[in-house]
């Protein structure tokens, strides 16, 4: 017990050296206090609310800073909840929390309450953003959470249609554009040019295959010519030279085109489906952007990832998220869409269908 009162003791004092002593000379401070110490008794002095109300402090601190930066009330009540179980559960103040502390928690908690590694991976990094405010702030010396290393989940890997299903979609459209959807979606990666952002090599295989083609119009063309035109045998070997050129030429010019391609167009039926490379918000018309099936508006990297297309039109065109969700909870075509309330840790507990849009 008197081992621990000095080493909480060693990190209290070193913890607040820490913004006018560097890193060699904490670790020489500590070296010098583990030597004073042996020879002195230390005692703890009874103050029982004194761990509670730094804790709470701290956590206020913490949230007053996060709200500054602009996170949401939701957000804030889940990072709220989730630190003070964790505070209430390891019983210690926030300076001797250690990593062992915070990976028991952890662990007990996935056991106890069979949670999934996602929720297990969004509980560190709330505490990783915690302590390392705390770290930032120089109440801590340094955070915990450090070394524990991002939680490894398991990514499901979909299923693709059947040709049976597939007919099935088909059968059931309405709208040819709905039709024109399904089939693009089934599009095999070779029917299209794809636009890359690197370069295209020079011997790439669609390059090659669009070069063939022009050759081909190209040598129709001049068959058709030399059938009504004799070329003087003198003059053979230029003319030679020069088809080879014009061949070099198209497939030069074939290569270029394929390295500052910037939007392609796609006939499928009587729809032409346009694709483009550059900022979608800044296209005209409108636009389609894809919820989850919760229509969750929580834009905390956790719920929803803030550089997500999703994320992204939530935080510049919804700044009133309360207006947001009311508009989604009176929805009427939404309503339709319902399909039962999940009993879900964190984000809303409204699930419906796939499909399902706001009017």
């Amino acid at each position: 017990m008197e081992v621990k009162m000095k080493d909480k003791a060693i990190t209290e004092i070193q913890t607040k050296m820490a913004h006018v002593l560097n890193n060699e000379q904490l670790d020489m401070l500590q070296k010098v206090m583990v030597g004073v110490l042996q020879s002195v008794e230390l005692i703890q002095s009874s103050c029982e609310n004194t761990q509670e109300i730094s804790n709470n402090g701290l956590l206020k601190a913490f949230l007053s800073a996060k709200r500054i930066e602009g996170c949401s009330e939701k957000s804030l009540k889940y990072y709220e909840t989730t630190i003070e179980a964790m505070l209430g559960k390891v019983n210690l103040t926030v300076r001797e929390i250690s990593t062992d502390s915070l990976r028991g928690y952890l662990a007990d908690y996935q056991l106890e309450r069979g949670s999934s590694k996602v929720t297990i991976d969004n509980m560190r990094r709330i505490f990783s953003s915690f302590f390392g405010w705390l770290e930032d702030e120089d109440y801590i010396l340094k955070s915990p959470v450090r070394r524990i290393h991002k939680i490894k989940t398991d990514k499901p890997i979909k299923e693709t249609f059947s040709d049976e299903s597939l007919e099935l979609l088909r059968d059931a459209c309405d709208e040819i554009r709905d039709l024109a959807m399904i089939d693009l979606s089934n599009t095999e990666r070779k029917e299209l040019i794809i636009l890359k952002t690197k370069k295209v090599p020079l011997f790439d295989k669609q390059v090659i295959r669009q070069f063939g083609s022009r050759s081909a119009t190209l040598f129709a063309i001049l068959s058709a010519v030399l059938i009504f035109v004799d070329i003087p045998v003198n003059l053979r070997l230029i003319a030679g030279g020069v088809v080879l050129l014009v061949l070099v030429a198209i497939y030069f010019l074939t290569w270029h085109r394929a390295n500052t391609l910037n939007d392609i167009s796609i006939s499928i039926g009587a729809t032409t489906v346009q694709i483009k490379s550059g900022d979608l918000f800044k296209q005209d018309g409108l636009k389609a952007i894809a919820f989850n099936e919760y229509f969750d508006t929580q834009v905390d990297d956790v719920i929803i990832a803030k550089r997500s297309l999703n994320g992204q039109v939530i935080e510049k065109y919804f700044p009133d998220i309360q207006g947001l969700d009311k508009q989604i909870e009176s929805d009427k075509s939404l309503e339709k869409g319902l399909i039962e309330e999940m009993n879900r840790e964190v984000g809303k507990k409204k699930r419906y269908k796939l499909g399902s849009f706001l009017s």
